[in-house]
């Protein structure tokens, strides 16, 4: 009888330490189903919170360029009000115009003069220089310029006649009207290789004529390449 007591009760154990072990590993699954849960809703929010401080980052860079710009506008505005009081009343020109009669933020067609570059002496006046700022679309012929003695190597445009005459021009300069585009280096690839030659059109934002007696041109600047057809290449 004891030994029937014993063996019954060794199995009542058996059975009971088989529940306990089911329900111990049935709860560490559910436990690491919940872990794995809570590790995926962290890794998301460090997703979030990376994603979160790119846009933070975008948005300081932008609010620093927005405020370098119009700190940018805010200067040149400073210098318009000054220029206006040293040219006082501006007026347009014709064109051609008069260079000595032209002031500070007078205007040649869709141009403003902003520098005027003068010699004068107690018997000499002249105007060496005149700087104008304005956008115009223009259109002619470009091509490369190699370095030589007389020239340094640039982009040559020669604007077509609709274009030449929005160009403002000094009375008494029979030059053609031709320029360059500012550093070589830096806009050459917008124009092909060396050596090419074509039409191109264009929108300019500075224009400066050159008026010293010297083996040197007019000068614009680029804004955008708006068409450009290619003609040919010299070897």
């Amino acid at each position: 009888m004891n030994k029937y007591f014993i063996l019954m009760l060794v199995v009542i154990l058996m059975l009971c330490s088989c529940n306990a072990n089911s329900t111990i590993e049935k709860s560490y699954n559910e436990l690491r189903i919940e872990y794995d849960e809570i590790a995926d809703e962290l890794q998301l929010e460090k997703e979030r919170n990376i994603e979160i401080e790119e846009k933070y980052n975008e948005l300081v860079k932008t609010n620093e360029e927005q405020n370098e710009y119009v700190e940018q506008l805010k200067e040149a505005l400073d210098y318009a009000n000054e220029q206006m009081g040293i040219a006082g009343d501006f007026i347009e020109h014709k064109n051609p115009f008069n260079a000595d009669e032209i002031k500070l933020l007078d205007r040649v067609n869709d141009m403003i003069l902003v520098d005027k570059l003068e010699y004068i002496s107690d018997d000499y006046h002249s105007v060496k220089g005149l700087e104008f700022y304005g956008t115009m679309t223009v259109s002619g012929e470009y091509f490369h310029q190699e370095d030589s003695e007389y020239s340094r190597e640039c982009i040559s445009f020669v604007p077509d006649e609709e274009s030449a005459i929005l160009f403002p021009k000094v009375i008494g300069d029979e030059r053609n009207i031709w320029m360059t585009f500012g550093e070589y280096d830096e806009i050459s690839d917008l124009f092909g290789e060396q050596g090419e030659y074509g039409y191109v059109e264009l929108i300019i934002d500075y224009y400066y004529i050159d008026l010293e007696a010297t083996e040197t041109s007019n000068v614009a600047n680029i804004v955008k390449v708006l068409n450009k057809e290619c003609e040919g290449i010299n070897n």
